[in-house]
């Protein structure tokens, strides 16, 4: 006879705790990997732009108004470097990645950085290098001088009209 009866909840299988357990694994590993991705797509970036002139100065700088890829110097320009990789090519560039409210992040911490090591008198740009790297293949590299101007951290209001009487 069956060791349970008939109407008893049977224990479950141990397949199905396996099935849950690895499910869970890949949850908490996809960032991970994706944040790998993203470190070794900085390092190339850096290699890169070292390659192009640029003197990188700082690099992940974490602050309260944002996070800041890269912080480099071309020529007398303080240059920040947003940078974006992606492994499939798809039909728009890792850079599209950076929206309008991550533009205004950067911004904000970017004045954070410049009031924190009094670069007041600095010119500032915007770069962005997208990187698509498939598996076994070499990174295609896309760099935009220029990507996006200064943006306030908060968008401007509509200016009030005086009312006359």
């Amino acid at each position: 006879m069956d060791q349970y009866a008939s109407d008893a909840p049977r224990p479950p299988s141990r397949s199905r705790k396996a099935g849950w357990f690895s499910r869970l694994l890949h949850f908490f590993q996809a960032p991970q990997a994706s944040h790998q991705l993203g470190r070794r797509g900085e390092k190339i970036a850096a290699r890169y732009l070292r390659r192009q002139g640029y003197r990188i100065v700082d690099h992940n700088v974490r602050l309260p108004g944002g996070e800041l890829d890269l912080v480099t110097v071309e020529g007398r320009i303080l240059v920040v470097v947003e940078v974006k990789t992606r492994k499939c090519p798809g039909p728009r560039s890792p850079a599209a990645a950076v929206t309008g409210a991550k533009q205004r992040r950067i911004c904000r911490a970017t004045r954070q950085y410049i009031r924190h090591h009094n670069l007041d008198k600095s010119a500032v740009r915007f770069d962005i290098v997208a990187i698509t790297w498939p598996d076994h293949e070499c990174p295609l590299i896309e760099h935009q001088r220029g990507a996006f101007p200064w943006r306030s951290a908060i968008p401007p209001a509509t200016p009030t009209i005086p009312h006359r009487r």
